[in-house]
């Protein structure tokens, strides 16, 4: 891990400058530590990007209104997008879109986050501001990933958690490299941040045997699916879960269904 230094007022500036640097040619997942946030990170970024071409176009003497011809059919696409998604996300996503911008959450309708990870793919969308389940399961590389803040929720990121999500970055067959930054703002999640990034990735846990709740409803999911049809086919399955071969100090899978 290397430590860069940018010059910034606000833990928002930096985010937004790293962005601004890479965003007209690549693909930026910006991972922040609430929805709330998501969609407030991606309204901000789009009115700061908005800002920044401003400025570019008037130094260099353009009009900053006139659209180019991939802006025009970026704007035909989102009036698409836009027809789909929900009233109360609407507003949002009509500005932020207009500059690429997008955000993802698991509060989003199934059908709204489908158009979000395809105009992301296709680069309608290049800066998306998501949530940590975007790493879990959805097939999102960008060329660089942002970490706005180093906690889920009001948890401080663990060392498996920041490995999926920073793996989002340089696939391997579709981009040539990928990078990841944390911002650290706060003075006392400097050194934690640090630490973090040269750690190793924790031990695998199995939580299957420490509450009975959790250990009940998989036994009935695997009855239901057609897994378990007999008490030895639920013994057998019990002794084949993950946690049976992890931690030789918890019960056995099998003789807990007795």
């Amino acid at each position: 891990a290397l430590e860069r230094t940018i010059a910034a007022s606000t833990e928002f500036q930096c985010v937004l400058d790293l962005c601004w640097e890479i965003c007209q040619e690549h693909s930026i997942l910006v991972f922040c530590a609430s929805r709330q946030q998501s969609v407030d990170t991606a309204r901000n970024i789009a009115r700061g990007l908005a800002a920044k071409k401003a400025a570019k176009a008037a130094e260099e003497g353009r009009n900053p209104g006139l659209a180019s011809t991939q802006q025009i059919r970026r704007s035909r696409d989102i009036e698409d997008m836009l027809k789909n998604v929900a009233a109360n996300n609407e507003p949002v996503l009509s500005e932020s879109l207009q500059h690429g911008v997008a955000f993802h959450h698991a509060g989003l309708l199934a059908e709204e986050r489908t158009l979000i990870e395809n105009a992301f793919r296709s680069k309608v969308v290049t800066v998306l501001c998501c949530t940590s389940t975007l790493a879990a399961g959805v097939n999102l590389p960008a060329r660089r990933v942002i970490f706005k803040t180093p906690y889920i929720g009001r948890d401080f990121l663990t060392k498996s958690r920041y490995s999926q999500m920073c793996g989002r970055a340089g696939r391997a067959g579709l981009d040539t490299f990928g990078e990841s930054y944390m911002v650290l703002w706060k003075k006392g999640d400097i050194e934690r941040g640090k630490t973090l990034m040269t750690s190793a990735v924790e031990n695998t846990k199995s939580v299957m045997f420490m509450e009975r709740a959790i250990f009940l409803k998989s036994l009935v999911e695997s009855v239901a699916a057609g897994a378990c049809k007999t008490v030895k086919g639920a013994q057998d399955w019990g002794r084949s879960l993950l946690a049976n071969h992890i931690d030789a100090s918890l019960p056995d899978g099998g003789n807990c269904l007795q």
